[in-house]
């Protein structure tokens, strides 16, 4: 059989059905390829092109049955879900030899536009570079980088961000050949670059990005850490995504004027007290994972001296630093509980404290039988809040809505929640190595120290992006408020240091 061939015209039957908005037909062939996935053992290369048609498939699907109604702002779109999840298998499936080069920089391309849709722009920034990285001239992701950022700049509680953001987005904008673009493409973004361009002065686009600069210490070990947060994207500032120059070097996020709601019948600032834990939460274990990063090797730490510790002949990995590791994880993933639990209470959901949690928030609650239901929140869907929709998919990287399915949208979170548990409440065992590990018992979790140094960082990012969200998505719903009743603000003054 020419899978080749067979796979080539796939994708010219989704194309031709895509463009007509054959609903039916489309979602026949769909069916038609996953059976032929499940049958067939198609070699790496062939396979993520087809995983490829396939996420543009359903994502076509999810236009065609959702684009033009109220279901756009539907948390469950299983056409969506479908589309992202073929998108990261195909990606699974590409070699690093860079053979599939044009592939790669379509499948960030789209998964990164997928991302932004939903609320998710740190995510699809990321994805949008790693694009340009392979090709810095791949027109669009150059165009829908920039759109992306027209998005998230309206985002912006602080005037100063949106601008520079925005900037950016024009700058991209006006770097594409429009005539290498389709046409549907090419009229949104220049409708886009107009608008700011219009917006903006040229003086204004002329100048450098000039905003204050910070110092990075005085003493090398302070420069390096503040380095590595600037060019991992780590600090809590929307800007870190755009530059990683001294200009960006501070951790400015914070909450927007806020009316606190009449409900909660409170006049001490609760929610400002509640984001700064969370904020100084990161900003600490943020450095504890860069302490275990530079622990040497070979060295021990004094306070490991005399430990007396029995060799159990496995390799595990025992000492500080790994305890910074450990540390760094914990914190990071209760970060998220503390997020539902501000959300609890700012938009009212009514949910007993002892309950709520990150993965069922999301969840309508029965008052009357004092539990869950399967249906989602209702009152969170109507805010129709973009970040917040961003951090409801965060979420699903991590956990699925209902425990009988395996639907986990992020292959990189598989398992996390398990990790967690383990570190929590049993044990949890680091190896250098665990390649031809055999599992004798069940009484421990085994990892090898980059794969869990891998998932450590990457919860790390997740929790960055939520704690943006989360300040954005009281931004958003601060602007919707329409108080008729006499406020009299309180000036809270920043810590000086």
């Amino acid at each position: 059989m020419d899978y080749k061939k067979m796979i080539f015209q796939f994708g010219v039957l989704i194309d031709t059905f895509s463009d007509s908005c054959d609903d039916k037909n489309l979602s026949k062939l769909i069916s038609e390829i996953e059976i032929f996935v499940e049958k067939e053992k198609i070699e790496k290369k062939l396979s993520a092109i087809l995983f490829y048609y396939l996420g543009n498939a359903w994502s076509s699907l999810d236009n065609i049955r959702n684009r033009n109604d109220s279901n756009i702002w539907l948390l469950n779109r299983d056409e969506f879900d479908q589309s992202i999840i073929n998108y990261r298998k195909a990606i699974n499936q590409i070699d690093d030899n860079g053979e599939n080069s044009n592939l790669s920089c379509s499948l960030f391309t789209n998964l990164a536009n997928a991302y932004s849709q939903i609320g998710r722009p740190i995510s699809a920034i990321a994805l949008w570079n790693k694009s340009l990285l392979i090709n810095k001239n791949f027109q669009m992701a150059i165009g829908n980088k920039g759109q992306g950022l027209f998005e998230y700049s309206k985002m912006m509680y602080d005037p100063s961000h949106r601008d520079l953001i925005g900037r950016e987005s024009f700058f991209l904008l006006s770097k594409l050949d429009y005539k290498k673009l389709h046409y549907t493409a090419s009229e949104i973004f220049k409708n886009i670059k107009e608008k700011l361009g219009s917006y903006f002065s040229d003086e204004y686009l002329r100048k450098e990005f000039d905003t204050e600069k910070y110092e990075l210490g005085s003493r090398q070990n302070e420069i390096d850490y503040w380095n590595w947060v600037l060019n991992t994207s780590l600090f809590l500032n929307p800007l870190n995504d755009i530059n990683k120059s001294n200009t960006v070097a501070h951790d400015i996020l914070s909450l927007p004027s806020m009316i606190v709601p009449k409900e909660l019948k409170h006049d001490e600032p609760i929610f400002h007290r509640l984001f700064n834990e969370i904020k100084q939460e990161f900003i600490s274990l943020r450095y504890f994972y860069y302490k275990y990063l530079i622990s040497q090797e070979d060295l021990i730490h004094f306070s490991d001296s005399n430990r007396n510790l029995i060799n159990t002949l496995d390799y595990s990995q025992l000492g500080l630093k790994y305890e910074y590791l450990k540390i760094s994880f914990r914190m990071a993933y209760s970060i998220f509980d503390k997020i539902s639990y501000f959300l609890n209470k700012y938009l009212v959901l009514n949910i007993p404290d002892h309950k709520v949690s990150f993965k069922n928030i999301w969840r309508e609650y029965d008052t009357g039988k004092n539990k869950f239901t399967k249906e989602l929140c209702i009152h969170i869907i109507d805010l129709k809040n973009k970040p917040l929709r961003g951090l409801y998919f965060i979420s699903r990287d991590f956990y699925e809505l209902d425990e009988s399915l395996s639907l986990v949208l992020d292959p990189d979170a598989k398992n996390i929640a398990k990790i967690r548990n383990y570190i929590e409440h049993k044990s949890f065992i680091i190896h250098w190595d665990i390649a031809g590990w055999t599992e004798k018992e069940s009484y421990s979790y085994h990892i090898a120290e980059k794969d869990f140094s891998n998932k450590c960082f990457f919860l790390i990012e997740k929790v960055r992006e939520a704690i943006i969200y989360l300040s954005l998505s009281v931004h958003s719903e601060e602007e919707k408020s329409e108080n008729d009743d006499i406020t009299i603000p309180i000036i809270m003054p920043s810590y000086d240091y």
